[in-house]
């Protein structure tokens, strides 16, 4: 579980809006839980760091419009002659964030695809959700795919296995740091940081958003389909990730019967992404080696 000090020093919401939600707490419970809702689904735009900014200059740059969204992605494109990788960054990032997996699968010989969700990076709106996430993943295997492989990071890794579920075909699923195996703990961390009673607007948040989007939020659970997949898998976590606790990407191992663990140490949440045994350890999962 992520400590409440993590979580608000991740998303630095003022003490003007902590106080804003419990005093509509005691006000209206109704009108708490929208708040909650409305800063559960609003990512921060963070800076791209200098370290970044090569791989942005070398990708081929395209918008891409998701109809059903009405959303406009921002799409960074490594082409190459090689087997297809599609890259789904978490949440409060952006693609530019596997720079170097990009780089060195693309020197591999890969043509790697990386894009920024929607409210994220360079893509339109403000607000985003692990639906939108799908949908996005979907819309771009049929219209700028297919892609042989998938690679994901956090919240990312969430919608990337939702769906390989589902009617997209890939050969090979990465996922790196996976924050949960149910979407509920993250509902119930997110509240927790107000201070305000975890159980009770957790499932208020719960049925307007299943009202809102038409999806009960426990069918996008990993844990509800992950022993039926069959896809080639490699997760990834390291131990002492503040942010996603390892037990997550353990259990999915233990499910997933066609799958490969690598568990790190020292590279928490998001330097993982630029360590260089992780990226040495997914091309070679991707060129089939099999890492005992």
């Amino acid at each position: 579980m992520v400590e409440k000090k993590i979580v608000n020093d991740y998303y630095r919401l003022p003490k003007i809006i902590l106080l804003l939600a419990r005093f509509l707490h005691l006000l209206s419970p109704y009108l708490a839980s929208r708040l909650l809702l409305f800063f559960f689904t609003r990512p921060i735009r963070f800076r791209t760091p200098d370290r970044e900014l090569d791989f942005l200059a070398e990708s081929e740059l395209s918008r891409v419009l998701i109809p059903e969204l009405n959303k406009i992605l921002q799409v960074y494109h490594l082409r190459n002659e090689g087997e297809r990788i599609l890259l789904v960054h978490g949440w409060n990032g952006r693609g530019s964030q596997f720079h170097r997996i990009a780089r060195e699968c693309h020197s591999a010989g890969f043509d790697v695809t990386a894009f920024d969700l929607p409210g994220h990076g360079k893509s339109t709106s403000r607000g985003c959700n692990v639906s939108e996430v799908i949908s996005c993943i979907n819309h771009l295997s049929n219209e700028i795919g297919p892609f042989d492989h998938v690679i994901s990071h956090s919240i990312g890794s969430i919608a990337a296995l939702n769906s390989v579920k589902g009617e997209n075909y890939f050969q090979s699923i990465v996922t790196i740091s996976l924050p949960s195996l149910t979407i509920r703990p993250l509902f119930i961390d997110f509240v927790g940081m107000f201070g305000l009673p975890e159980e009770k607007y957790t499932d208020m948040m719960f049925e307007y958003y299943e009202k809102k989007y038409q999806q009960r939020v426990s069918s996008l659970d990993p844990v509800g389909f992950a022993d039926s997949l069959r896809i080639r898998s490699l997760i990834i976590h390291c131990k002492d990730d503040m942010d996603a606790d390892m037990s997550s990407s353990e259990g999915l191992h233990e499910e997933v019967a066609n799958s490969e663990i690598l568990l790190t140490e020292g590279l928490g949440h998001r330097r993982i992404l630029r360590a260089e045994l992780v990226s040495e350890r997914i091309v070679n999962f991707l060129r089939g080696r099999i890492s005992v």
